[in-house]
């Protein structure tokens, strides 16, 4: 068995001890997360955020509100896993489009307004993640924040959190009270 040592001083008075001094400087910015916090530092101090849910029949759409930003995360193995685009939909654009519903499974829904947009806009979004399985999306409080390598962790509308790595290459959700892997 390999072990890893690393250098750490205890600060020990009459009264017991008052802190622990690891040998690597303490990060600018503190992870929001308590569980699968990374060993890198934050980028930022994480940003509190309206958000919304929509899961599709392959995969969900995040929209974090302070970014303008909608996440897409793909089920399956295709690269790019996940991918991020700015919200461009303002009020007054059209909302869905009639003449897609023409392929329309049962109990399936156009997502609408900035999801519906890249839905619409980009058939390889629209024909990787599939139809919405509601017909809207599910409003929550979230809070985001980066890696230093770039890494970005999402919190979950039930607690969990989503990782999406750097790249694109993956992603995956922890969720709420989920042990550590």
């Amino acid at each position: 068995m390999k072990r890893h040592w690393r250098a750490f001083l205890f600060v020990i008075s009459l009264f017991g001890l008052l802190s622990g001094c690891d040998d690597v400087p303490p990060c600018e910015n503190t992870w929001f997360m308590h569980d699968h916090r990374p060993t890198d530092c934050p980028r930022d101090p994480g940003q509190r955020s309206h958000a919304t849910f929509m899961q599709f029949e392959n995969g969900f759409m995040l929209w974090v509100t302070e970014q303008d930003t909608i996440y897409v995360l793909y089920l399956g193995q295709t690269v790019p896993r996940w991918q991020s685009f700015e919200d461009v939909f303002e009020d007054g654009m059209i909302e869905y489009d009639p003449a897609l519903n023409v392929d329309q499974p049962p109990y399936t829904f156009q997502p609408r307004r900035g999801m519906g947009l890249i839905w619409r806009e980009r058939a390889e979004v629209r024909n990787r993640l599939g139809w919405a399985v509601a017909e809207y999306e599910f409003p929550f409080e979230t809070i985001i924040q980066t890696a230093a390598n770039g890494t970005v962790y999402i919190r979950e509308r039930h607690g969990g959190l989503f990782v999406l790595d750097a790249d694109g290459a993956d992603w995956l959700l922890y969720e709420a009270n989920s042990p550590a892997s």
